[in-house]
Order: C-alpha cells, then sequence, then structure tokens
C-alpha cells in the first residue's frame, strides 16, 4: 500500500491552503426601525456586516419599526432564547426621544437589556443614536457612560453620521431620521466592523 505518498500530498495541500477561523459567532441584533432597515436603499447594515466578516454571521435582525426601549425589552428574553446569540446589538432610545417617554427611564431599559445579554452568556454591545430632530447630545453622553459602566463595547455610529445632536453629514439620510442612503448604511458598517474584528479576531 503507498500511503507515504499520499500522505505527503496531503500535506503539501495543507500547507498552502490558508487557514480559515473554525468558529462562526452569531450576531443578532435588536432595536427600532434604524435597525430593521425597513427604509434602506441597498445593502443593510446588518446584513452587509454579516457578509464582510467570515466569522460573524446574522441569525436574527430583531429590528421593529416603531418600537421604543420598553418594547425592546419586553421582546428580547424571546429573542434570546429562540436564537441564543454570541453576540448581540443593541440600538434604542431614538423612538423614546421622539415621543418624550424619558431618558432616564429608556437608560434603565437599556441597563436590564445589557444583563439580560450578558446572563445568556451572549456579549452585549450598545450603539449610540443617529441625529434627529428632538437632539441626541445628552442621550448619547448617557449610552456612552451606560457602556463605560457596564464595560461592555459601543459602536459610536453617531460619529460617522452627524454633525451635532441634530444635524447629519451630508448624504447620509434621505429623511433627517434614519440613516436611509447607502452612505449612511456604509458609514454604520464602518464603525461597526472594527468593534466586531476586535472582540472576535481571525486567527
Amino acid at each position: 500500500m503507498k500511503r507515504a505518498p499520499l500522505l505527503a500530498a496531503l500535506l503539501l495541500v495543507l500547507s498552502v491552503v490558508p487557514v480559515r477561523a473554525v468558529y462562526v459567532e452569531r450576531m443578532v441584533v435588536i432595536g427600532d426601525s434604524i435597525t430593521a432597515c425597513c427604509w434602506a436603499r441597498g445593502a443593510t447594515w446588518p446584513t452587509t456586516v454579516s457578509g464582510d466578516l467570515p466569522q460573524i454571521t446574522l441569525v436574527a435582525n430583531a429590528g421593529v419599526r416603531g418600537n421604543k426601549t420598553a418594547d425592546m425589552l419586553a421582546r428580547l428574553p424571546l429573542v434570546l432564547s429562540e436564537h441564543h446569540p454570541d453576540v448581540v446589538i443593541i440600538l434604542g432610545g431614538t423612538n423614546d426621544d421622539m415621543h418624550n417617554t424619558g431618558r432616564a427611564n429608556a437608560m434603565a431599559n437599556l441597563r436590564a437589556m445589557v444583563d439580560l445579554v450578558k446572563a445568556s452568556g451572549a456579549v452585549p454591545i450598545l450603539m449610540t443614536l443617529p441625529p434627529n430632530p428632538h437632539g441626541v447630545t445628552q442621550w448619547n453622553a448617557d449610552i456612552t457612560a451606560l457602556a463605560t459602566d457596564e464595560g461592555i463595547p459601543l459602536v459610536d455610529i453617531w460619529a460617522v453620521l452627524g454633525t451635532s445632536g441634530t444635524q447629519w453629514l451630508p448624504g447620509m439620510t434621505d429623511d433627517v431620521l434614519h440613516p436611509s442612503t447607502p452612505a449612511g448604511q456604509a458609514a454604520i458598517v464602518g464603525a461597526i466592523k472594527p468593534v466586531l474584528n476586535a472582540l472576535y479576531p481571525l486567527g
């Protein structure tokens, strides 16, 4: 039996084939219409992130149009039990802000969501809010402080979308509320990918 030549050939093939990640992290995104991307033109940020990063796969987009943080919190236990994610990106607060339901209450809801994700064994990631007509400066300061207090990653999408709490960078929106343009979606992807790559580096 001529096993030695076959073994040598196999080892040669393995030596030139690039080694890819043998794990895939299951990602869930939860939020409102900014996450659901029902208004987006072209590729959406959750699917693009999943497509661009071989170590990440999107298992559920749990964004629901019109959701406030209380709605997201109520839905989260079922989302976690159904999809068993490794990482959960949380984007919430815009509808609370627009409907004046209270920033302190919204931050308590976001903290409760973070704690639920941690308790499930997944990694929570918070996102800042994009600009809106009511302004988001204090909201984003509070979200940043919450991420620091909880010791979790933060994706600052405002930094790549806005010039102030109410003003958008040119080309990022069609409706002054959603990052509805391809440039807006691409900007969010560009902000998220370094955070995920740092958490789950390809080896």
